[in-house]
């Protein structure tokens, strides 16, 4: 359930995308939205210390990863939006 996506590079970086701030040991310690661009240098927010479109470079990190977001996994079960998921139109009363 839930998203899923893929690593990707920054220029493959799409809005609402996600950025993840690594240490040297490879682990990531903060998550960030790509909010915009700035020629090609990735714009993120963040809900902590209320960042908005800060460029990726302002961050110190040694580690920066960028996952593209591809759709989202979920189950509702006996939904009547089971057409409109699936690509079909919704049901007429």
């Amino acid at each position: 359930m839930g998203p899923f996506g893929r690593e990707a590079t920054q220029a493959e970086a799409e809005l609402g995308d996600v950025v993840q701030l690594g240490d040297n040991a490879g682990d990531f310690y903060h998550t960030l939205l790509v909010t915009g661009r700035r020629g090609e240098e990735l714009l993120l927010s963040a809900h902590s210390n209320d960042v908005y479109n800060r460029p990726l470079s302002a961050y110190d990190a040694p580690i920066a990863r960028v996952l593209h977001i591809e759709g989202v996994r979920f189950n509702v079960e006996n939904s009547c939006f089971q057409g409109l998921y699936e690509g079909e139109r919704l049901p007429l009363s």
